[in-house]
């Protein structure tokens, strides 16, 4: 009967860690086909390790989308590409299909790992302006430093004992209709009732037309 040492399962346990781990790693930083061609055709002319326009250089770069500032990378490269911002109006243009197919692997990859991201991590709520700052808004706007619509609004919520958590600010069709109004007193409250209309002067200039003067303006009428 064989003896095993004890650090022969370790040793072996390592192995297969690392293996498993080169194997992930390779998945990670590999690039899909069709981008990986597209780029070797139209972009490693002005993007590689020697000429690295825009300190760009896709030998060097990898898809690790986990990484925030490679995945900022990589959504510049998709966007720039797509609107047609490169490669540049005097290069050869690819052609239709063969661009959209790459982008579209590309846009998957980034939609994908935006998912896993936002699943893992959670998303940052859309925050509207709580009832102060939407008076101070309006009051800045409309040069009223009196405004007052704060107790026109409905109660903020709050969420830790603060009322500018996005989580505790809702919106509903009710605040929407009470903001609306309290902008139509405050549009109210910052223009006059009526405008009078200023006094007119005219003056013959003897050769058939005449001056009509205003305190801000000169109109030629001719007759």
């Amino acid at each position: 009967m064989r003896n095993h040492h004890p650090s022969s399962g370790l040793a072996r346990w390592l192995s297969l860690a690392l293996v498993a781990s080169a194997i992930r790693l390779t998945a990670t930083e590999a690039l899909p086909r069709s981008v990986r061609s597209f780029l070797d055709r139209h972009c490693l002319e002005c993007h590689d390790a020697e000429t690295k326009k825009g300190q760009l250089d896709f030998t060097a770069l990898r898809l690790n989308l986990t990484n925030a500032e490679n995945f900022s990378a990589w959504v510049k490269v998709h966007d720039r590409v797509r609107t047609g911002e490169m490669p540049p109006q005097k290069q050869p243009r690819p052609a239709a299909k063969e661009l959209d197919r790459a982008m579209s692997v590309l846009a998957k990859e980034l939609t994908a790992s935006d998912a896993a991201r936002q699943d893992r991590d959670g998303r940052v709520p859309v925050r509207r302006l709580n009832r102060v700052e939407f008076e101070h808004t309006l009051r800045d706007l409309l040069g009223v430093p009196g405004l007052k619509v704060l107790n026109d609004l409905p109660a903020d919520g709050r969420s830790h004992g603060f009322d500018r958590a996005a989580d505790a600010l809702e919106f509903s069709f009710v605040h929407l209709d009470t903001y609306l109004a309290a902008v139509d007193r405050a549009l109210d409250l910052a223009t006059p009732d009526f405008v009078d209309r200023p006094p007119v002067s005219n003056t013959a200039t003897g050769r058939g037309t005449t001056i009509a003067r205003t305190a801000t303006s000169v109109i030629w009428l001719f007759i």
